[in-house]
């Protein structure tokens, strides 16, 4: 795909170095596209509109969120439920993969 688009872009008179450019800004979003989507997963539905969806994921078991603890919790409390949230998903989500190898 991205040939037809080096080609468009150099009969355009575009360098090759701008053509690759192009090429990696295009790809960028790709790169990124599964971490947003693994990370919308854990969005509750009603808050998949929000304006920043990911800081409505519950972090811990009295479902505060980065919203919430934006408002009432200092910085560190807020840094630390996150490290928390990460350690324990990361830790499921392993889980998860190696009983599916399991089987």
């Amino acid at each position: 795909m991205s040939q037809p688009i080096k080609s468009l872009l150099r009969n355009w008179g575009y360098s090759a170095a701008a053509a690759a450019w192009f090429i990696s800004v295009l790809s960028i979003a790709w790169a990124i596209k599964p971490l947003y989507g693994l990370l919308t997963d854990f969005v509750p539905s009603e808050a998949q509109q929000e304006q920043i969806p990911c800081h409505f994921i519950p972090l811990n078991n009295m479902g505060e969120t980065v919203d919430s603890m934006e408002r009432h919790a200092h910085q560190l409390e807020l840094e630390e439920a996150l490290k928390n949230w990460l350690r324990s998903t990361i830790a499921r989500l392993e889980g998860e993969r190696c009983q599916k190898t399991q089987h």
